[in-house]
């Protein structure tokens, strides 16, 4: 029975884990030298410009304040534009609300034209058939139409229709001029019902349509108010570093880098807390850096003779590496702190001296390429530590 060739061979579910592990490697890679990169940047931005800030004469203010000031200013610039669209906003709502209610008031025009037409009109046809009714019914029609208390002849139109079902047809009078002036005013009385209930509606619709428009006033009214108060105190914050200063121009700058709001804000952290970062950052890479190493062992080497694959079950390994490797950068740091170990950079006063960070953060990659190593030196500091107490208590006692 032949064997099977290595590409009829099924691939072993290790290379696929080897590739993942190598991909959780070059990850971890990157962040921690982004991190290394972004903490050491910060913090030669910060202390370059507070040095430069204490050379500018004019400067009357220190590197935080001016920052709080970009960023509040950008902040109320925010709140400006928010208030801005809420305006547009009302603004539309205002101009569709005019544009419905002159829509509304155009018909409203149309069926009051309209019915004064029919006044007309139907006024024309009972003066013509004023000699179709008997006395009494034509003497009514008249004082009707001569009604000086009628103010128009819309008015004058609807008491006489008002008059016309109690009124009395001459006899004599030709039957069809009769049945013709009857379906006149019948139809007149009709038409002015229909043009009654559309002016009605019309005056709903047209109460409805300003009750939308005063509302959207009032909405407009808030957010132009509060723009007003943001520009008030926009100005004010304006006026405490100038325009054209200088330090307000370098400090811009850095915001207009690609992430600047980022960068602006590792900026405006104190350098302590940056040369955490960076000792945290230095101590995952460090143990990042020890763990490729030791792929090229003798170990490592015979494994891949004996057809091994290479990150079979590294990936906890790494991770706990890791983890390693950051605690003991992280101990450095807290020795450096309390003054276990002389890593100061040099400036200011003994009280004022800080933490060099390029020294903590170099201790701080060694100490997670050697964590075993940073951990025994850590445990013989303890030790010391707790000794030299112990000696205290008992030279007390």
């Amino acid at each position: 029975m032949t064997e099977p060739t290595d590409s009829e061979k099924p691939s072993r579910p290790s290379n696929r884990r080897a590739y993942g592990t190598g991909f959780a490697v070059f990850l971890l890679y990157v962040f921690f030298v982004a991190a290394v990169f972004a903490g050491f940047a910060s913090y030669l931005t910060r202390t370059h410009l507070e040095a430069d800030f204490h050379k500018v004469t004019e400067n009357t203010r220190g590197l935080d304040d001016l920052i709080y000031l970009l960023k509040r200013e950008a902040v109320l610039q925010r709140q400006i534009d928010a208030t801005l669209d809420l305006v547009r906003e009302a603004d539309a709502r205002i101009d569709a609300a005019k544009a419905t209610i002159s829509g509304i008031e155009a018909n409203h025009q149309r069926a009051q034209s309209q019915r004064n037409t029919l006044a007309i009109r139907t006024l024309v046809h009972v003066r013509r058939g004023q000699g179709l009714w008997e006395a009494d019914s034509a003497a009514q029609i008249s004082k009707a139409l001569e009604d000086p208390e009628l103010p128009d002849d819309l008015a004058r139109m609807r008491a006489i229709l008002t008059l016309v079902p109690a009124l009395a047809y001459d006899a004599e009078a030709e039957a069809d001029a009769v049945s013709a002036l009857r379906g006149h005013l019948s139809a007149a009385q009709t038409e002015l019902d229909t043009l009654d209930a559309r002016l009605r509606e019309i005056g709903q619709e047209l109460l409805t349509r300003q009750s939308d428009l005063d509302r959207a006033l009032e909405a407009r009214s808030w957010p132009n108010k509060q723009r007003d108060q943001f520009e008030r105190e926009l100005n004010a914050l304006r006026a405490r570093e100038p325009a054209d200063s200088s330090n307000r121009a370098r400090v811009s700058a850095l915001a207009q880098l690609y992430g600047g709001q980022f960068f602006l804000e590792l900026v405006s952290m104190p350098t302590i807390f940056l040369t955490l970062i960076v000792t945290m950052a230095a101590g995952g890479l460090g143990t990042v850096v020890s763990y490729t190493r030791s792929l090229q062992s003798p170990e490592r080497e015979a494994a891949r003779k004996d057809g091994e694959t290479l990150f079979v079950d590294d990936l906890s390994r790494l991770f706990v590496g890791v983890g390693e490797g950051i605690a003991a950068a992280l101990a450095i740091f807290l020795l450096a702190g309390a003054g276990m170990l002389v890593l100061t950079n040099g400036s200011g006063s003994p009280r004022n001296a800080e933490i060099s960070p390029y020294t903590v953060a170099f201790i701080a990659f060694l100490s997670g390429f050697m964590a075993e190593h940073a951990f025994v030196r850590i445990q013989k500091t303890g030790k010391e530590l707790f000794a030299n107490a112990k000696g205290k208590k008992q030279d007390g006692a």
